[in-house]
């Protein structure tokens, strides 16, 4: 069974010295091996909140808010998912996003470029999705998928899904299931928002979320498809999930956890700690 084999592999890897830290793969870091780049700013010291942080998790609220039609514009959807995250945090003290207190502390100009950085996350979303067609058969923003590779769980094996898509089984089954919130016993399709320009192992890369999902979850079925999207560069990839491509994604993890950069070592990120290793 796949599952085991990749469990096995990494189970092995795991073993090998760490150099004394956590070591973390997430679809962002896979690119790192077709486009080696110095880490980025901030790698290895304390978690701080950026611009860059923020816009996707307040790209989302403002997502579900313009689909509903609870907003006008996208740009105001952004701004008014914003006020009421902080007013929410005012209220209650609780900073559900995690973000609440920075923002609300950020000056003019740093918050401008908050919401300007979101919007253009949310318009990538938006556009690349036939939303009416989905009819209610999404869900926006499931939480990360983490998942410890067991007995130290010193790697950890990190995904992030945007989009959770129910597909029907055909015209009869969709006529008795409906669509409704989708089931994790259903077939499944993710979708994935990835920041700067595809790189030769994209396809790759985005498969990796469904191969952390099957990890995560090793009783739901396999998601049959991932999607990615690339707002910056305006590009769409779609994956079909069977044994080469996620045999390949987890070769692409190994790869990275064996010769990728130092940057595997990361700072501590607030989605982690919210985040429960299975």
């Amino acid at each position: 069974m796949l599952r085991s084999r990749v469990a096995a592999r990494l189970e092995d890897l795991a073993g090998a010295p760490s150099g004394g830290g956590v070591r973390t793969v997430s679809p962002e870091l896979l690119h790192l091996i077709a486009v080696p780049v110095r880490p980025p700013a901030g790698s290895g010291t304390p978690f701080s909140w950026r611009p860059a942080r923020v816009r996707r998790s307040l790209g989302l609220l403002a997502v579900a808010r313009h689909l509903q039609g609870s907003a006008g514009s996208l740009p105001e959807a952004v701004e008014h998912a914003a006020d009421l995250a902080e007013a929410a945090w005012r209220r209650s003290g609780r900073d559900q996003h995690h973000w609440e207190p920075w923002l609300a502390a950020c000056d003019p100009a740093t918050r401008a470029e908050v919401l300007a950085q979101a919007t253009t996350w949310a318009a990538g979303l938006v556009t690349s999705i036939d939303w009416p067609a989905l009819h209610s058969g999404y869900e926006l923003g499931p939480h990360d998928s983490l998942w410890a590779v067991p007995p130290d769980r010193q790697v950890r094996l990190k995904s992030r899904t945007d989009v959770r898509i129910a597909l029907p089984l055909g015209q009869r089954a969709r006529r008795l299931l409906g669509w409704g919130t989708p089931d994790p016993q259903r077939h499944v399709a993710l979708v994935v928002v990835l920041n700067g320009c595809p790189t030769p192992v994209a396809e790759t890369a985005i498969a990796y979320a469904a191969l952390v999902e099957g990890l995560r979850h090793p009783a739901r079925p396999l998601p049959v498809r991932v999607g990615g999207i690339w707002p910056d560069a305006g590009e769409v990839r779609v994956v079909d999930i069977d044994d080469s491509t996620l045999t390949q994604a987890i070769d692409l993890g190994m790869a990275f956890l064996s010769t990728g950069p130092a940057e595997a070592v990361r700072p501590c990120d607030p989605a982690d700690r919210a985040a429960t290793p299975s």
